[in-house]
């Protein structure tokens, strides 16, 4: 199997790949730490609490949302963050994808394959990015699973985005309400 940097190498110059890396990497970087950082230090919390809301939130998903609350963070703080974090995920879980797509002959052959079989299936093809709403928001799927899906059937990347981000806001602020409701019954 050939690695895929090594792929991008022989389909694109060493420049192209290398920025195209860095750019992905970059705005992860951006998204899933430091404008996390940034928020978190606006309203007051230290980086240790921030930095433990971003772990939980690639950990637990959207049930970080109580961690960032029991850490003292404001409930639209946590919300800010959790949802750049997520957003930082899917963005670089597309972008990757697409790197292993364009330099594997095996993934370009398997999705033309899916395409192929799904092309026919009209409600997958007029409201298939609707799923990625509640696709989201399910266990061992949610904020790792649903780029994939929208990956694999090639919707469009900036509608795949809007509903699986407005998917994962709406995840956590019931999140949120939850934790608030349940803070509220225990004090």
């Amino acid at each position: 199997m050939t690695d895929p940097i090594e792929a991008c190498l022989v389909r694109y110059t060493r420049s192209i790949c290398i920025m195209r890396i860095a750019r992905t990497g970059t705005l992860a970087m951006i998204l899933i730490l430091l404008i996390p950082l940034y928020i978190g230090v606006l309203s007051g919390a230290t980086v240790s609490s921030i930095l433990a809301l971003v772990s939980s939130t690639l950990i637990f998903q959207a049930a970080a949302a109580a961690v960032g609350l029991r850490l003292g963070l404001p409930p639209h703080s946590v919300l800010l963050i959790m949802t750049t974090i997520g957003l930082g995920v899917m963005i670089l879980i597309l972008e990757i994808t697409d790197l292993f797509s364009e330099t594997s002959p095996r993934i370009a052959s398997m999705l033309q394959r899916i395409n192929e079989r799904t092309r026919d299936i009209t409600p997958l093809r007029r409201y298939g990015l609707v799923m990625l709403v509640p696709v989201i928001w399910i266990p061992g799927i949610a904020l790792y699973g649903a780029p994939l899906v929208a990956w694999l059937f090639q919707w469009r990347r900036d509608l795949s985005l809007l509903c699986m981000f407005f998917g994962w806001t709406l995840a956590i602020i019931s999140v949120i309400a939850a934790a608030i409701g349940i803070d509220l019954v225990f004090t």
